[in-house]
This record gives C-alpha cells, sequence and structure tokens, in this order.
C-alpha cells in the first residue's frame, strides 16, 4: 500500500484523531505530542461534525487551560479533515479579533492547499478573499472577530476559539473585563449561533475559562450546552466525566509540567489561575489580598541586605528599587503620596521602608528628595506617570539618578491581579514591626481591605504593584515596553522616560 492510499485508511477507520496525527506535521512546526485529552476531544468534535452532517444540533462547550492546542484542534485541522468527506459544508469561526480569526483560518487553508493534502484529498478552492474562501463543491470557511457583521452568511458548524483576549483577563478592571466578556457573549448568543443552515448546527465553544459569566458559563448555565470540562490538574472533588484522570492534582498533558504550572501560577494570580488552569472562574472584587499573604514577616534582614544597609554597597545579585505612587493635591481629603523601599534577595522581595502623606508639589519633591538621600546605593527610582509625574521628573532631573517613569500598565487593580500569585507565593516580606504597617489605614489594612472599586484609599497598593511587577523581573526597557503595550492593549495612555 502506498503512503497515500495508508493515509486514507488512516483517516477512514479512525476519524478525526488519525487526521490529526497525520496532519499535525503539515500544519504547524510544532512537535505533535500525543495524549489522553487529545484523543477526548477529538472524538466529542467529530460526534458533533458528524451529527450535524445527519441532521442534528449539537451544542458543545470544551473548557481547557491555555497552551492545550485548542486552537489547532478546533481551529485549524477539524474543518480539512471535515472536508475529506463532506467537502460541501459550510463553516463560520470566530475570535476576539478579526487578525487572530483570520490567522487560524489561513493556517487551516494552507494545510488544505498542501501537497500533502491535496495528494490525497483533492479540493480545488474557488475564492479567497480575506476571511473568506470556499471550494467547488458549495463548502466555505468565515473567519470573523467578536462584533463583526455576518450578512447573509450561514454555516452548518459554527465555532467560537478564544472569545476573550486573554491579556485582558488579567490586567484589565473588572468593568473592562465585563465588557468584554459581555460583548463576546452577546455576540455568540445574539449573532453567531443563529447563522445556521436551515436552523441546525454544529455550535462548539472552545477556550479557557476567564469570567462566570464568558460564554461556556453562560452556555451551560442558561442555554443548556454540554460542557467538558479539562483542568491542567485533576480536580477530584469536581472530576468531569470523560476526564481519563483519577488521582487528586495528575496533570492533563506532559506540556503543562508542574514547573511550568507553578510559574504560570504566580503570573497570573489564584483569580486568573482557578479559572483559566482549572475552569473555575470566581467572580471579580471583593477582597485580593488576604491575611496569609500578610503573615510572612522578617526580624532581622538576610546578612546581605543588611551589610548594605550598613555600608551602602549594594551585594551582587540584589536589587534596590524605591516605588513611587504621586498625588499633588496635598488637602485633607486627597489621597496620599507613598514612596516604598523594596529589595529583591534570593527570591523573596523585602519591603524596606515606607514614607506616606497628603503633600503638595514641593512637599512632595522634598520627600523624594529625602528617601533618595537616605538609601543613596538605590539607582533605580520608579514612578508611574501619571498626575504630574512628568513635572517632577524634569524639575529632580540630576538631583534623583536613575528616575524612571512607567506606564500604568492599566492601573492599580490590573497591577494587583498581575502580582496577586507573587503574594500568595510567599515570596513577600513584610518587616517585623514598623508604625506605617498597622492601624486602621496603614500597610496592611489597606491591602487587605483593597477591591479595585476605588471606594478606599489604594496608594500603598498602588506603590507596592509597582514595585513587584518590577522586581519580578520585569526591569529595564522590556520592562517598560510591556507595561506600555499593556496599557496600550486596553486602549490606554502609557509612555516611559529614563
Amino acid at each position: 500500500m502506498n503512503p497515500v492510499e495508508r493515509d486514507r485508511e488512516i483517516v477512514q477507520r479512525h476519524g478525526f484523531f488519525g487526521f490529526i496525527f497525520l496532519a499535525w506535521q503539515h500544519a504547524d512546526a510544532s512537535q505533535y505530542i500525543d495524549a489522553p485529552y487529545i484523543r477526548i476531544i477529538a472524538r466529542e468534535l467529530e460526534l458533533a461534525v458528524r451529527r450535524r452532517r445527519s441532521g442534528e444540533s449539537t451544542d458543545l462547550g470544551i473548557a481547557i487551560p491555555p497552551g492545550a492546542s485548542k486552537s489547532m484542534l478546533a481551529s485549524v485541522l477539524l474543518q480539512p479533515w471535515a472536508w475529506t468527506w463532506w467537502p460541501e459544508s459550510a463553516w463560520i469561526t470566530a475570535a476576539y479579533d478579526d487578525g487572530l480569526a483570520q490567522r487560524l483560518s489561513i493556517k487551516s487553508r494552507r494545510l488544505v492547499e498542501s501537497s500533502w493534502y491535496q495528494e490525497r484529498w483533492p479540493t480545488k478552492l474557488r475564492k479567497i478573499t480575506g476571511g473568506f474562501w470556499d471550494n467547488y463543491s458549495g463548502g466555505k470557511r468565515i473567519a470573523v472577530g467578536i462584533g463583526s457583521r455576518i450578512t447573509g452568511e450561514h454555516g452548518h458548524v459554527v465555532i467560537l476559539d478564544d472569545p476573550v483576549k486573554e491579556q485582558l483577563s488579567r490586567i484589565g478592571s473588572p468593568a473592562q473585563i465585563s465588557a468584554a466578556v459581555a460583548k463576546a457573549t452577546d455576540f455568540w448568543f445574539g449573532t453567531l449561533s443563529t447563522r445556521v443552515v436551515d436552523y441546525c448546527a454544529a455550535r462548539i465553544l472552545i477556550h479557557q475559562r476567564l469570567h462566570p459569566d464568558d460564554p461556556i458559563g453562560v452556555a451551560e448555565r442558561d442555554h443548556g450546552y454540554r460542557v467538558i470540562r479539562l483542568p491542567a490538574r485533576f480536580d477530584a472533588s469536581r472530576p468531569d466525566p470523560l476526564d481519563h484522570r483519577t488521582v487528586e492534582g495528575e496533570l492533563l498533558c506532559s506540556r503543562l509540567t508542574e514547573e511550568a504550572i507553578r510559574d504560570i501560577e504566580i503570573r497570573l494570580g489564584p483569580r486568573a489561575a482557578a479559572a483559566q488552569l482549572q475552569q473555575a472562574p470566581v467572580p471579580l472584587g471583593g477582597q485580593l489580598l488576604v491575611d496569609e499573604y500578610m503573615g510572612h514577616r522578617y526580624g532581622v534582614l538576610p546578612s546581605d541586605l543588611a551589610r548594605t544597609m550598613d555600608t551602602g554597597v549594594c551585594s551582587a545579585g540584589d536589587r534596590w528599587i524605591s516605588a513611587w505612587d504621586l498625588t499633588f493635591k496635598g488637602k485633607a481629603t486627597s489621597d496620599f503620596v507613598v514612596g516604598q523601599i523594596w529589595a529583591e534577595h534570593d527570591g523573596a522581595y523585602y519591603l524596606i521602608d515606607q514614607i506616606r502623606a497628603q503633600a503638595g508639589y514641593l512637599a512632595t519633591k522634598a520627600m523624594m528628595l529625602d528617601l533618595a538621600a537616605r538609601y543613596p546605593w538605590i539607582s533605580t527610582h520608579i514612578v508611574e506617570d501619571a498626575a504630574n509625574a512628568s513635572a517632577i521628573d524634569e524639575d529632580l532631573e540630576g538631583q534623583i539618578p536613575g528616575l524612571l517613569l512607567v506606564p500604568h500598565g492599566g492601573g492599580c487593580l490590573a497591577r494587583t491581579q498581575q502580582v496577586e500569585g507573587i503574594w500568595a507565593s510567599g515570596a513577600v516580606r513584610l518587616p517585623g514591626s514598623s508604625v506605617w504597617l498597622g492601624g486602621a489605614d496603614g500597610f496592611v489594612a489597606e491591602h487587605l481591605g483593597y477591591d479595585g472599586l476605588g471606594l478606599r484609599h489604594d496608594d500603598q497598593v498602588s506603590a507596592s504593584s509597582l514595585a513587584l511587577l518590577y522586581l519580578r523581573g520585569r526591569s529595564g526597557g522590556g520592562w517598560v515596553e510591556s507595561m506600555k503595550a499593556a496599557a496600550s492593549g486596553l486602549g490606554m495612555p502609557g509612555r516611559a522616560r529614563r
């Protein structure tokens, strides 16, 4: 049997999973890594398409972590496989924007156009325009972003993959996240899932969970969708009937190693990690930072840090910074100016000192000069680029070397969500006792009461989140550019100056 006949027989016998095994190398440069969950997803996607071919509708949701090849399976390989036996099928695929939807569609089309595919299942394409392409059998593919108009188009199979930009789920405010989720959900139920042939379709949602009211959440709760949950770590308290795992904490696949998952958890924070990794989103708002995060205290600094305090010479491998949240109204009802001294040592982040006052412009300059004079070895002083930060930067040029204006990166809530994982890991070390730690408006109380709603003072939280993001390793220009990109991605201004 020659290779062409062999491959046709494998796909005929093993269906979509057989096609995945053979086609992967022709569609993507990454190496195919077999895993039980891929067989599960392949079987469910195949059943949905075959049922539609026989005239039955299927409403299916698949909740799976990022990095598990969901887009490759549902948005790249599924349609070319279906066209090997159902070339007249029409497909509508969508993602959070036109760019992503069309990139996935192009990847799928190039597989169909490949010599490997054409030798086995000759398929002549007729028209290729933007996110649209079709064949001479009547089959077609339309790729659109959330909110796009789909006038007069209908599909046998309709797929929504990645409906909300993952970055937004990490750095957006509750209002921004809720608005994006509502837009995606409205688009799916109000427009996309109704664009079907003969009132019948395979409707497929596949994405990592992001919010209790994301499309999969609403689909299961309000529309009776069958939802398959495949968390990164097996959760024996809420197992999915199709999950192949039985041991608590067992990983989904070899690609998602324990080390990689821990790194993702720190980067995302507990809330986003619960949603995206474990497919168990919790509502936004409420307490972000809890008591146990504040319990990691030091009575005596590590010897290297203590030596720096005595000699004024920073030890190799340590990093010291000051971080500032500014306001310039200087009234009793105003927000506070907060300056903090932080040091990174041996993977932990030590809060060394803090100054806080309701200060006007001149008093703020004096506070910054005073703190810089007390810690002369510090060569990096980061300031959120807000209020009159640019004016004070110009005034202090030459007086405080290393003054760095950084974009707000989405604001205090966005930054706090990004560093929540650092707090949860126990890597933040607070002084055993300092007058500014306690009290109703002290450092601990403000952090425990912070909910991102803007109802309380958040200046100490703003400064600490700025510092922890920097010390986490995003120092220098790369970190600044990432903050600028975060601000830009949310439609917010941001600039950096050194």
